[in-house]
């Protein structure tokens, strides 16, 4: 089974820079051997493309702008665009709503964040569950586990 989620730009700037075995890079594998399909908008990708390529996080992936410019593009194939006609305002902190709006017009089944202020301290969004990366990392382990022969 795939799971549909929105993944927010600190989780996936933490994949590329953090350790290699946490959760955050097991969802970006995940994403790209298609077990999750990430649900992206045009601001949520532009804002990833940003974030990698400040320089202050730029020094932790020691990627080429031309480098960061092909993950974003890999990304993007890999994901189920949202269109961006759905307005949300839940988040304390606007700049998160485009999470959330992409979340209920793609249809996720999880919106992924380490944001504890803005956006996990909701739980849920219109009944998709806001979740840790360790979390998601745990629905995905049991999504994709065989059944046991009892």
């Amino acid at each position: 089974m795939t799971l549909r989620a929105v993944v927010d730009t600190s989780i996936l700037a933490s994949a590329l820079t953090g350790n290699r075995s946490a959760a955050p890079r097991h969802i970006y594998q995940a994403i790209l051997s298609g077990h999750v399909t990430l649900i992206s908008s045009i601001t949520t990708l532009q804002e990833l493309e940003h974030v990698l390529n400040r320089p202050i996080v730029a020094k932790y992936h020691r990627l080429s702008v031309d480098e960061v410019a092909r993950i974003i593009d890999l990304l993007a194939v890999a994901s189920d665009w949202v269109a961006g006609f759905v307005l949300a305002t839940a988040s304390p902190d606007r700049s998160d709503n485009k999470f959330l709006a992409a979340a209920v017009e793609g249809k996720a089944d999880y919106i992924v964040s380490a944001d504890k202020k803005h956006l996990l301290s909701l739980g849920q969004y219109e009944g998709i569950p806001i979740l840790t990366a360790r979390k998601f990392v745990d629905q995905l382990d049991a999504a994709h586990r065989p059944p046991s022969i009892a």
